[in-house]
C-alpha cells in the first residue's frame, strides 16, 4: 500500500476515533442572543452545554452510530454530512487552537493508541 494512501486512511482511523471518543465530551457556551426554539427561549446571556458525545452516538446524524467506520470521513461522504455533526475540537471561531497543530498529534496519537487498545481488552475480555 502506497504512504499516501496509507496516511490518508490512519486519519479517517484518527477522525473515526474521536467521533466515538471523543476529547472533551461536552462544551459550554453563552447565548449571544435570544433564541426561540419552539417549547422554550433560551434568554441572550444563558448558558448552553452542548453534548458532543451526544451528538457523536446519535442516530440523527450517523447511521449505526457505535459501529468503527473510518470510511465515514471520505470526502464523498463527509460531504453529505450534517454541518456541525462532527465536533470534536469544537467548531466554530472559538474551536480549539491546537486542532492543526502538529505538536498536539504525538499525545493525541497516544490517546488513540490507548482507548483502542482499552476498547478492545474490554470485548475481547482481555
Amino acid at each position: 500500500m502506497d504512504v499516501l494512501a496509507r496516511m490518508a486512511y490512519m486519519e479517517r482511523v484518527i477522525k473515526e476515533t474521536v467521533r466515538l471518543f471523543v476529547v472533551g465530551p461536552t462544551t459550554f457556551r453563552k447565548a449571544t442572543e435570544d433564541l426561540d426554539l419552539g417549547q422554550c427561549t433560551l434568554t441572550k446571556g444563558s448558558s448552553v452545554v452542548i453534548n458532543v458525545m451526544g451528538v457523536h452516538r446519535s442516530e440523527k446524524y450517523w447511521p449505526d452510530p457505535l459501529k468503527f467506520d473510518p470510511d465515514r470521513s471520505l470526502p464523498e461522504r463527509f460531504a453529505k454530512q450534517e454541518p456541525y455533526s462532527y465536533l470534536p475540537f469544537s467548531a466554530g471561531r472559538r474551536n480549539c487552537i491546537g486542532k492543526r497543530n502538529p505538536l498536539v498529534r504525538k499525545p493525541f496519537a497516544k490517546y488513540i493508541k490507548n482507548v483502542v487498545i482499552t476498547h478492545k481488552n474490554i470485548f475481547s475480555g482481555q
